[in-house]
């Protein structure tokens, strides 16, 4: 305000001032007997002391009038004036710069309503009222009908006053989030006291909704109006649970430890004795690193101690993502991904779909280190399985690898390189240490780590080189060299006493090699159909034919073991289980072939404003491989490998994976025989598996937004991501995404399948109702698997969640009525029934 009143100070003796409007001229200044305008001699113009610092603008639709004996100035009809960041509007202003004061009111029109009413900006602060009077020396004011804009805050009052301090008194007055001027609900106060960039003080207090008082007061009331990090108490949701008791769940603290990281703490207790508790931070640094961490602890008690029906759990859960920015450390970044905990821990404290169904979790923890022509990595892994409890844990990995190089490069090159100089080498060396348990073994402390860890060093030298033959060919030799090292092997022995295969760990060093000589041709074949009159413009079809051969001599060779039954000699590998796979144990002669095959079309299109035509994918890729061991004494011919993708139309993608064995099956063992089976059934091969999926993705075309998204920044969208079940799209009015899958098995005479149907989607029933929903059918059990169902009502400043698994396991609902704004997050109703207390 002070700014405002300074207008006059910096144009002491001015008749005019052309501010926004430019077309306001001097005859439609008012005149009267207490404002005339007088001609000013120009060495009587002084500058106050008060002038301001920077250019004040200041404009009237209708009038200005500048009176000089009193030092008054008027501004009549959307009377603005602006300095900096301070902005007033109102029908009517004026400037008294000897008691220094400004007044601003609205106006009436012709019909005797007033408009106009001030509004008042100051950077973030915002407020609208029917009269302010202000006085620049005291910095105190008087504010009638006002309502206050601050952040996510309206306050309204009959009476407001404002001190030095800038402290705000209010009476008669309310509090809400909702930016409605006749808001859907409020805090209904006798008195409030606003301190800025603190608290709202009140005194008592009581919600009103849709102009209705509820028994809900309180005789005083604080509310945040603090910007940037708070802190505060998170209110808990209270119920009961048949299994175990009343509850109190999702209370707890959070606080701002600093501008990079926070903290939340929530926990659950339960009156039969089960508890949880759970904390997650966030933290970040610009240009840097970002990440969060979340850690669960839950203890759930089932039945009485001392029955037999009585059961105790202890779980817990651990994550942890963490990113650095690629531009801390070019050449250096550190990444993890961590995901583990026990079996049972999603079971009882999940609460979205995607934790409920995984029952695989994959970590990793990794270092990356670029040099000049190499780079390396350090890294530990991890992977559990719920439904086995299967866990394996890879810690340390290190790999190192060297980037291609070309050893008979010359160094001054004169003109073509040689076919010898496109030859490039690498070398990647893989140094681990394994081990695989069971993760009830794992966190009860009984792995044998010195025995049961597996430890390993894998070289591997690829040599390889391309050459351009006949123009249109491209040959493609290669050798490949791999050895590994180990501080343990395996040796097998028949107990003829015990009639069993005994395995025997031996730990000494020992090394498996391995070598791969390959040689490849291809080339690519192009054909077009072209039309002359038809719809279809033309067809392209595109085959990429390979053929090859590959030659391992079998440098590890393998040892036999001998069976009681038929006294036969079964070969093994003394590697068996190691880290880096099985060397061959016997030499191979491959020729391997296969083809590749793509076909498109290209059709008239209205939609294509610029060619008038699209085109089509028939075969994305249809490919067929093989390869024929020369050297081997049976079972030459490999089984086939088909695959085809395609995807017709932009919402339709289709992927079939088959093989197919061209062995006969012996009628009797069902075991496959050296006979083609197009010797014996006329057909080339029998299908052995195949998978096929069809996904149909459907989506409306996107609605205009009712708002510019407030959701732009990266943090904010990193925010939606991480949260993602709790935000709601309108603007896309209905999605819908359906997949089949067929699975086929039949290695020998017993046939098995598998046909699935999943679909999800969503549907704005109005602009205001969102209804959700995801599923899955078992073709062959002919029943659903997990359901859920969710519906959304936006209320304006108020929302309605349902969300509801209708039958089943995890069968359960969970409903919530809530204020949306953050400030007020804990003013909400919630009725909750888990799937433990629906059995």
């Amino acid at each position: 305000m002070l700014l405002l009143c300074s207008v006059w100070a910096s144009y002491p003796s001015v008749q005019h001032y052309q501010g926004f409007n430019d077309s306001l001229k001097v005859d439609s200044l008012v005149e009267n007997d207490s404002a005339k305008i007088r001609p000013i001699k120009k060495d009587s113009l002084k500058v106050s002391k008060n002038a301001l610092d920077e250019k004040v603008k200041y404009q009237a639709l209708d009038s200005i009038v500048f009176d000089i004996d009193s030092q008054r100035v008027y501004m009549y009809g959307k009377a603005e004036v602006e300095y900096e960041e301070v902005n007033l509007k109102a029908g009517e202003i004026s400037i008294d710069q000897q008691k220094n004061i400004v007044m601003a009111q609205g106006i009436k029109d012709s019909t005797g309503k007033t408009i106009d009413d001030p509004d008042f900006t100051d950077g973030s602060q915002n407020f609208k009222s029917k009269h302010i009077i202000y006085n620049t020396k005291t910095k105190k004011g008087k504010i009638k009908e006002v309502t206050t804009i601050d952040g996510e805050s309206y306050l309204r009052g009959e009476s407001v006053k404002k001190d030095s301090n800038d402290v705000t008194y209010m009476q008669h007055g309310s509090y809400t989030t909702c930016n409605l001027e006749h808001p859907h609900y409020y805090f209904s106060l006798s008195k409030l006291k606003v301190i800025p960039d603190d608290k709202i003080v009140t005194g008592p207090a009581n919600l009103v909704i849709a102009d209705i008082p509820t028994p809900l007061a309180v005789p005083f009331g604080f509310f945040p109006n603090k910007k940037g990090q708070a802190k505060g108490i998170l209110l808990p949701t209270y119920g009961q649970a048949n299994n175990y008791g009343f509850f109190l769940k999702d209370g707890g603290y959070y606080t701002g430890i600093n501008e990079h990281i926070d903290l939340m703490l929530r926990g659950d207790i339960y009156t039969r004795g089960s508890w949880a508790l759970r904390t997650e931070s966030q933290y970040a640094q610009r240009y840097k690193y970002n990440g969060n961490m979340s850690l669960g602890y839950a203890v759930f008690k089932l039945g009485e101690e001392g029955f037999p029906n009585y059961e105790k759990r202890k779980d817990f859960f651990v994550r942890w993502n963490h990113a650095q920015d690629a531009k801390a450390n070019p050449t250096g970044r550190f990444s993890a991904d961590v995901n583990f905990g026990t079996s049972s821990y999603n079971k009882l404290n999940a609460t979205n779909a995607m934790d409920i169904l995984s029952n695989t979790f994959q970590s990793s923890i990794q270092y990356n280190k670029s040099f000049a022509n190499s780079n390396l990595t350090v890294s530990a892994r991890q992977s559990q399985n719920t439904s086995t409890h299967k866990f394996d844990i890879s810690a340390p990995e290190l790999t190192y690898a060297v980037n291609r190089f070309y050893p008979f490069k010359r160094k001054n090159k004169v003109g073509s390189n040689k076919w010898y100089e496109d030859i490039g080498l690498t070398y990647t060396n893989s140094t681990k240490a394994q081990i695989s348990t069971y993760d009830t073994l794992l966190y009860r402390n009984k792995v044998n780590w010195s025995r049961d860890i597996n430890k390993g060093m894998n070289h591997i030298i690829p040599l390889t080189t391309s050459i351009k033959l006949l123009k249109y060919f491209t040959l493609s030799p290669s050798a490949t060299y791999s050895e590994s090292w180990y501080l343990q092997s395996v040796r097998k022995s028949f107990d003829t006493e015990l009639n069993q295969l005994v395995v025997d760990t031996m730990h000494k060093f020992s090394r498996a090699k391995d070598l791969n000589l390959n040689v490849s041709l291809r080339t690519i074949v192009y054909g077009m159909y072209q039309f002359k009159s038809s719809k279809i413009k033309a067809i392209r079809h595109v085959v990429t034919p390979n053929v090859g051969f590959t030659y391992n001599p079998g440098l590890s060779g393998h040892q036999t073991v001998i069976m009681p039954s038929g006294n036969v000699a079964v070969p093994y590998s003394i590697f068996e289980g190691s880290l880096f796979g099985v060397p061959s144990m016997r030499k191979s002669g491959n020729v391997n072939f296969g083809l590749v095959n793509n076909l498109e079309m290209k059709v008239k299109s209205e939609k294509d404003t610029i060619s008038g035509f699209k085109k089509i994918k028939i075969f994305e890729n249809l490919s067929l491989d093989s390869r024929y061991d020369v050297l081997a004494d049976s079972f030459n011919l490999a089984p086939f490998a088909i695959n085809m993708r395609t995807a017709p139309v932009q919402f339709i993608s289709i992927n079939v994976n088959a093989v197919a064995d061209p062995y006969r099956l012996d009628p009797n063992s069902g075991r496959r025989v050296n006979e083609m089976m197009i010797n014996q059934a006329n057909q080339p091969a029998r299908l052995t598996t195949m998978s096929a999926s069809v996904i149909v993705n459907l989506k409306s075309k996107q609605a205009k937004p009712k708002t510019e998204s407030k959701y732009a920044e990266k943090e904010e969208l990193d925010e939606i991501n991480r949260y993602r079940y709790q935000y709601i799209d309108f603007n896309i009015p209905w999605t819908l995404n359906l997949s089949y899958n067929y699975i086929y098995n039949r290695p020998g005479f017993k046939t098995t399948t598998t046909q699935t149907i999943a679909f999800n989607g969503d549907f704005n029933v109005t602009n205001s109702w969102k209804i959700g929903f995801s599923s899955n059918y078992d073709l062959v059990q002919k029943q659903f698997t997990y359901t859920d169902i969710n519906v959304y009502r936006d209320l304006h400043c108020w929302e309605i969640r349902l969300n509801m698994v209708p039958f089943g396991f995890r069968k359960s609902y969970s409903i919530d009525i809530n204020v949306k704004s953050s400030i007020l997050q804990d003013l909400k109703l919630t009725r909750r029934r888990d799937w433990y207390d629906l059995q």
